[in-house]
């Protein structure tokens, strides 16, 4: 008898939470019904359209928003959830001008086994106190000391070219820009020297490798988001073990610098990292546990080589298959530096204006983070639409930076257009690689720093060339935007 009610009791909380998920499907139908998108299959929604391969999505998610560019948004139904694709940049003022809207969607919650909740993925006070402390990591003066570091890199890389072409080794430009940055962003954060660019086969940088691979798997693959299902199959598993020598490598520096550090002025000393300034603010702060540094010494690793090493490789195709831009930054390169071999410094690239209007047509074409996940705080209207709270939305970057209404013949490569600024602040949010507003990019200028050092240095060695075209790369848009093949480049020195 106890059985049975039990029994009937099971069936009927199932029932109503059915009941339930239908009356909320019916409820969010007939809200969104008014935003375009392409016919649906209830409670199926674009399922059939997201069964793509995933090599397919990009170029099918830019065709939609060229088919709906007179919408302010379009609707993406992942079976009974509907998402608004946001794609006009007068639609994103909603998101970058105010404190509302700043969470991030829930798709992030599948980083947090990795970064707990650090910069990236922390909210409200948690994230207001984080980034006002790491606000002081970024000052101009401190990117200054890491001058050298980004100098030593980019010449470990030419060098690192240089004997793969007397070796007669293809190389593959995603590869290689990946392990630069990984150095880089190792030893401005940690203080730590990988050498990877030497020696690929650690076990640290073979597991930042992999665990990005198997992150972008899952953001790809709805029936993985369920950490229930996910950690019992074997793509979950290997995520658990790369994670576990991960924490394990940043926890020991962590500890280990601790007990070395000193509290001289940070500025005082010729070397430093990022972590110093977390190490310093725990010395005043005993709220601020070495979990939280760890949360935030891993966010810089994720965030600070991947998105880099993107921006990087698209750069250098674009160059590789438009050799009058390339031709014409070598020669502002050599003009305004006068074949100087001394390490670059900020004086230095500030004189390089070609070479800033091209890495930002670059990632105008190609941003590194091609989407951003939000989701709405509170009851609201947007672009005359009706949202709810926790509705997600995705701000497409790839498509703001393709309207035709602030970039004329928005597909071409054209860094002449960054020339001219005035036509590009027509708008504050038409061009936003590092995202905008209270939740931008706060590495950006570091990115920046970066992206020209090793640029200026590849351009000064090597005539670049690519067989492949672009439009035959494959384009895969996950956590950054890279390709699902190896793209590899043609060197040829210059002197």
């Amino acid at each position: 008898m106890l059985a049975s009610q039990i029994l009937f009791i099971l069936i009927l909380i199932i029932f109503l939470k059915f009941i339930k998920i239908i009356l909320k499907y019916i409820g969010d139908f007939r809200r969104k019904k008014d935003i375009k998108h392409l016919p649906i299959v209830p409670f199926v929604g674009h399922k059939f359209h997201l069964t793509k391969k995933r090599t397919e999505l990009y170029d099918f998610f830019l065709e939609l928003s060229k088919r709906f560019k007179n919408e302010p948004f379009w609707c993406l139904w992942i079976g009974t959830l509907p998402v608004a694709i946001v794609h006009h940049c007068d639609i994103v003022d909603a998101f970058f001008t105010s404190s509302q809207h700043t969470k991030k969607s829930w798709q992030y919650n599948l980083v947090h086994p990795w970064l707990g909740t650090g910069l990236l993925t922390s909210e409200a006070e948690k994230w207001y106190s984080r980034r006002r402390l790491l606000t002081k990591a970024y000052h101009f003066e401190i990117l200054e000391k890491f001058n050298e570091i980004m100098n030593e890199h980019a010449e470990l890389l030419v060098q690192k070219f240089e004997n793969l072409l007397k070796d007669k080794t293809k190389i593959e430009i995603f590869k290689e820009s990946k392990l630069c940055t990984l150095d880089v962003i190792c030893e401005t954060a940690m203080g730590v020297n990988l050498e990877s660019q030497k020696s690929a086969n650690l076990e640290y940088v073979s597991c930042v490798d992999r665990a990005s691979k198997l992150l972008n798997d899952r953001f790809n693959a709805p029936w993985y988001w369920s950490d229930f299902v996910y950690y019992k199959t074997e793509p979950g598993k290997e995520f658990k073990k790369c994670l576990n020598v991960l924490h394990k490598f940043t926890k020991d520096i962590i500890l280990k610098r601790d007990t070395e550090f000193d509290d001289l002025n940070l500025e005082s000393k010729k070397k430093f990292a990022f972590l110093d300034i977390l190490l310093m603010a725990k010395r005043s702060d005993s709220a601020l546990t070495f979990q939280d540094i760890q949360e935030e010494v891993d966010t810089f690793m994720f965030e600070g080589h991947d998105t880099t090493a993107s921006g990087l490789a698209w750069t250098i195709l674009l160059l590789a298959e438009n050799q009058k831009v390339q031709q014409k930054l070598y020669q502002e390169i050599e003009q305004e530096l006068e074949q100087s071999n001394k390490q670059l410094t900020s004086s230095d690239l500030r004189k390089l204006k070609y070479l800033d209007c091209v890495i930002k047509e670059s990632m105008r074409l190609y941003p590194p983070v091609p989407y951003i996940g939000r989701t709405i705080t509170e009851d609201c209207v947007i672009g005359n639409h009706k949202f709810k709270k926790n509705d997600p939305v995705i701000i497409a970057v790839c498509s703001i930076h393709r309207d035709e209404r602030f970039f004329a013949k928005p597909e071409k490569f054209d860094p002449d257009r960054f020339l001219n600024e005035s036509e590009i602040n027509k708008h504050p949010y038409c061009y936003i690689p590092f995202s905008a507003g209270r939740r931008n990019c706060i590495g950006q200028k570091f990115a920046m720093m970066e992206l020209k050092i090793i640029l200026t240095s590849v351009v000064r060695r090597f005539k670049i060339r690519s067989s492949k075209k672009l439009d035959d790369i494959v384009k895969v848009a996950e956590l950054t935007l890279h390709t699902i093949d190896d793209v590899y480049v043609d060197l040829e020195p210059r002197f």
